[in-house]
């Protein structure tokens, strides 16, 4: 079965305590959308329960009262900066990516020959904020050091093909009304 620390396998009933515990407390997120509400790449978050959307409180420690730097490049629908290296074929950068209809903004960036995305701890899930500058903001406050609870991680996992399966048969399974934990029990 599929296993990947980086992307672990949430089950519905995790997941559902996580949205009512996060959405509590306000302090990184300050709304857990399911992932069936949400266009997300099935490729960048195969195993995830949904995403997160970033709090007040995480987005003012982020902007310390300024707006994002100078060095923002637009290209379709995300922004792109250079951090390190030559351009454009080369170097560390950061990406913001608007990827729903909602204007929800992704925070990523390519480190050496990887591309990470931010996310919370809990099961990856991943951080999106409400517009292009508070993404921007983020993605420069968290690019070398983000704050406790959140991390970057390799947006697809290390088994993709192992993680869309599990993603499918988990779908599934929580639709009949079980839960993923109760059917792997059954497979070993």
């Amino acid at each position: 079965m599929f296993n990947d620390v980086n992307h672990p396998n949430v089950t519905l009933t995790d997941w559902q305590a996580f949205k009512v515990a996060e959405v509590a407390r306000q302090s990184v997120v300050a709304e857990v959308i399911d992932r069936d509400d949400v266009y997300c790449p099935r490729v960048v978050c195969t195993v995830g329960g949904g995403v997160a959307i970033a709090s007040d409180a995480l987005l003012q420690r982020a902007s310390r009262g300024r707006k994002y730097s100078r060095g923002w490049l637009k290209i379709g629908h995300c922004y792109r900066k250079l951090t390190g290296g030559e351009w454009p074929h080369g170097g560390d950068r950061l990406i913001v990516r608007e990827c729903d209809k909602h204007d929800w903004w992704t925070i990523e960036r390519w480190f050496g020959d990887f591309h990470e995305m931010l996310v919370l701890d809990f099961g990856s899930t991943l951080i999106f904020t409400r517009s292009s500058a508070s993404a921007k903001r983020l993605a420069e406050y968290c690019k070398e050091n983000p704050p406790a609870g959140l991390r970057w991680v390799r947006e697809t996992p290390n088994d993709r093909f192992g993680s869309i399966a599990l993603a499918r048969l988990r779908r599934l399974v929580e639709s009949a009304g079980l839960d993923i934990a109760q059917v792997e029990g059954l497979l070993h």
